[in-house]
């Protein structure tokens, strides 16, 4: 599955995608980036019902909700990498699809894509994004001479 609302997944993008799927005991392949530091899980919040903040994890040996946790105050201590789906691209078996119904199979595998050049087009603001990354060939696309 190739959503024409991410445009700019390259060829190698998808042969990679094969690879992985055909490498691995997996039966679906989807594209994901990198979730910066700053967008940590750790890190994101919620609003309460009572309309305070509360982190999405917390430790139980600290009373403040708002605090992310007692050991990952620091960007640098933060514990492994996160990854968002991209929507670059989805392969899934058959089966999948057809007995699984969706797209995700029973084990899913990770083809990861540096975000730089991917765009999501959902508002006029991402065409005009998209519409930048051409003009200013920040990306170079392997079906673009």
């Amino acid at each position: 599955l190739i959503q024409c609302t991410c445009p700019f997944r390259l060829s190698s993008d998808i042969d990679k995608g094969f690879a992985i799927l055909n490498a691995s005991d997996g039966d679906a392949v989807m594209s994901v980036s990198e979730v910066p530091g700053h967008f940590h899980p750790y890190w994101q919040k919620k609003v309460l019902n009572d309309g305070s903040l509360s982190s999405l994890y917390a430790e139980k040996d600290i009373e403040h909700s708002i605090l992310e946790t007692e050991r990952y105050w620091r960007r640098q201590d933060l514990p492994g990498k996160y990854y968002w789906k991209n929507g670059a691209l989805y392969i899934m078996s058959r089966a999948s699809l057809m007995e699984l119904n969706h797209r995700y199979g029973s084990k899913c595998m990770p083809l990861v894509i540096d975000d730089s050049r991917l765009v999501n087009i959902d508002t006029q603001e991402d065409f005009e994004c998209a519409e930048r990354m051409l003009a200013s060939k920040r990306i170079k696309l392997d079906f673009i001479n």
